[in-house]
């Protein structure tokens, strides 16, 4: 047991758009799913995925749980491997039309688990905890869909902590759509601390983008950097790395461009990205995105 949680700090705005993957799920219940370790039908194949590693603050400590509120179709076929002790996510509609919170652990029941776990290694160094999932749209946004509103009703992801709630910070979005003409957009998500700021963002730092190229789509349990190793990853370079912060309808947006080499290949491209805080360079998050090659 720990303390009563925290009201969520006011939300800039946001999303986890749709993870409308491989199967539906049943209406009123917890989503069903393919086995994660199997890639989807080439009927229902999803469109784009991504794993995100949240380095939760010492602060959380231990660390009980985690909250994302998604919107758009009812999330499926989400990450349940070795790092995560929660298992399959609980889904429940959410407070604002077209939104789903998806709840792993408990705030206040956990199981709760040391940051020292070892569950929360990578390659035998710490990135934190980690959830992900498929969609079948090319857009996987922290962002509400209706830019133009701003909500009250908290951060779009929260930590499950000793204290209470405590919001993620670095959460990042991406768009698939222009992956025909060679680039990917990374979407800010992050809101800024203040509580009197809810209309203002925090600009961020985009660093260490890597990229390689799979034969097929990769099964969500095994979407990461560690996992992979064995693909030929190569680095990306930026013309720039800010990230700028989101303002109330406009969502702030870094363009990556997938090199030429890559653009060239056919299968899924999986591409692994940093997200940093901006003044100390501390990271924050790290997404690992999964997206097929060769859009229209």
């Amino acid at each position: 047991m720990h303390g009563k949680t925290k009201a969520g700090v006011p939300l800039f705005a946001m999303l986890l758009l749709a993870a409308a993957g491989p199967t539906l799920a049943t209406s009123g219940g917890a989503a069903s799913s393919l086995d994660p370790g199997t890639p989807a039908p080439a009927a229902a194949r999803p469109n784009t995925g991504i794993n995100t590693d949240g380095h939760f603050p010492p602060d959380v400590d231990p660390i009980c749980g985690v909250r994302i509120t998604v919107y758009g179709s009812q999330p499926v076929n989400f990450y349940t491997g070795g790092r995560n002790p929660w298992g399959a996510p609980v889904i429940a509609p959410g407070t604002s039309p077209g939104s789903w919170t998806v709840t792993f652990g408990d705030p206040v029941s956990g199981p709760c688990f040391s940051r020292n776990d070892d569950i929360f290694k990578e390659c035998g160094v710490f990135k934190g905890l980690h959830f992900g999932f498929y969609t079948d749209d090319p857009i996987v946004n922290l962002l509400n869909p209706n830019t133009g509103i701003w909500s009250n009703l908290g951060p779009p992801c929260v930590y499950f902590g000793p204290n209470g709630e405590v919001p993620c910070s670095g959460l990042s979005s991406h768009s698939t759509g222009n992956v025909g003409l060679g680039q990917v957009e990374i979407i800010n998500a992050s809101p800024n601390a203040a509580a009197s700021a809810k209309d203002v963002g925090q600009a961020l730092k985009i660093q260490n983008v890597r990229i390689a190229v799979a034969p097929d789509l990769v099964a969500i349990n095994d979407l990461g950097p560690c996992a992979l190793k064995n693909l030929q990853w190569q680095d990306v370079q930026l013309t720039e790395s800010l990230l700028p912060a989101s303002t109330e309808g406009n969502p702030g947006t870094l363009t990556v461009k997938i090199p030429e080499n890559i653009r060239a290949q056919s299968g899924w491209a999986v591409m692994v990205y940093d997200v940093t805080d901006l003044e100390t360079g501390e990271v924050l998050t790290t997404s690992t995105l999964d997206f097929p090659l060769h859009q229209e």
